[in-house]
Parts: C-alpha cells; structure tokens; sequence
C-alpha cells in the first residue's frame, strides 16, 4: 500500500468520527432536555386571580365583622360603666337621703344642725356605720379639687371617714328655710331645714328632707318648771 492510500484511509476515519450525524443527536437531546423542564414549569401549580379575589373578598368580610364586634363589645362596656356609675350616685345618695330623713332633736333650746356650703353636720337615727339606729353626730362634707367635688361622710363619735362619691361638677349644700334657698343655715335653737340639696353648676344631684318636725316642740314639763332634761 502506498503513502497516497494510507492517507486516505486516514482521512476517512477522522470524518466518520466527527460525523454530523451524532451532533444531531446531541443537539437533539439537549433540546428535549430543555423543552422537557419548560413543560414542568408550565405545569407547576399556581393561584389564579380568581382564587386572589376570593381570599380577599374574605379577608375583607372577615375584618368587617372584627370591627362590629369589637364596637358592639365597647358600647357594652360603656354601658356597664355608666350603670355602675349610676348605681354608686344612687347608694351615696340614699345614704345621705337616710341620714337627712332620720335627723333628730334632743332638746329645744339647744342647736344641733350646721350647715355651709361645704359641710352639714346634725344628728341622725341613720348613721351608716352605727348598729341598731343609734343617734349620732354625723357630718357630710363636699371636698372641691380640679373642676369635681367628692362627698364625704364623717362619723363624729368615732371619727371614722368615708369617700361616699364623686361628682363630675364643683357642687355645695344648699338649705330651703322658709320657701328660700340660701348656702348657709345655723339657727340659734333647735330647728332644722325644709330640704337640703346637692347642687353643680349644671345639675341638682340631690335634694332630701327631713320626716320629722321641722322644729323641737317643748315639752310641758318645760313649760311648768321651767326645765327639763331628756
């Protein structure tokens, strides 16, 4: 064999090795390689706009019906907070009604009611802390500070003292003596207002009055001897 033929044999076992053929098949199976991981993509699972709307148009009933609750829940306790308000007024009230509707002379030419605007002090058969209607010398005091005034009770045998409550405006005691309203009552005997009231710059909070006699009516023996001791 000569040098020409074994060239050319040479030359044709380079080109079947490089043959076209197999980079077709190379190209054609990085292609479906490819194609084949788009169509995962395309088939992988998503939400879709409906499914969005459908979750907010949740979301947003959902918060609708928070936002009710919570304020239906608020005005209840509003409410509550306004009738346990109700309830302490209407007990400091009682208090100071009983007190005032039991209040007692013992002797007729002796004083025993005083009152201003800020203190009212007399005798009570009602003492809230004395057992079995006992009389005692009481005083209810209304103690003014930063646009509110608070009620006091003050026991004046045992000097025991009580908040009873707070009014929301500056307020004073107020006496009717003979048809008329006046901020102070102290009269020389024994005697007691018509009424007592509770009043603010607005609002009347209270008004009581006694269930006795007004005025101590004297005794005969009084009269007759001119002296007498109860």
């Amino acid at each position: 064999m000569d040098t020409q033929s074994v060239a050319r044999l040479m030359s044709v076992a380079a080109f079947k090795s490089v043959s076209p053929f197999k980079s077709v098949a190379l190209g054609k199976s990085v292609a479906l390689g490819k194609s084949a991981a788009l169509g995962k993509d395309k088939n992988a699972k998503g939400f879709t706009l409906v499914e969005v709307l459908v979750v907010l148009v949740i979301l947003s009933l959902t918060s609708a019906l928070l936002v009710s609750g919570l304020s239906t829940i608020w005005k209840s306790f509003e409410s509550l907070s306004n009738n346990q308000i109700k309830q302490v007024s209407n007990l400091g009230n009682s208090w100071l009604r009983q007190s005032v509707e039991q209040a007692v002379m013992y002797h007729p030419d002796e004083p025993v009611f005083m009152g201003n605007e800020s203190t009212l002090r007399f005798i009570s058969a009602m003492a809230i802390d004395e057992p079995n209607g006992k009389p005692a010398a009481i005083e209810w005091q209304l103690i003014s500070n930063n646009g509110y005034s608070e009620l006091w009770y003050l026991n004046v045998r045992t000097g025991s003292q009580y908040k009873v409550f707070t009014y929301t405006e500056i307020a004073q005691f107020q006496y009717l003596v003979s048809g008329l309203w006046q901020s102070n009552y102290q009269p020389n005997d024994a005697q007691l207002p018509q009424a007592i009231a509770i009043r603010g710059q607005q609002t009347t909070f209270a008004v009581v009055s006694p269930n006795g006699p007004l005025k101590a009516i004297p005794p005969p023996e009084l009269l007759m001897f001119g002296d007498y001791e109860y």
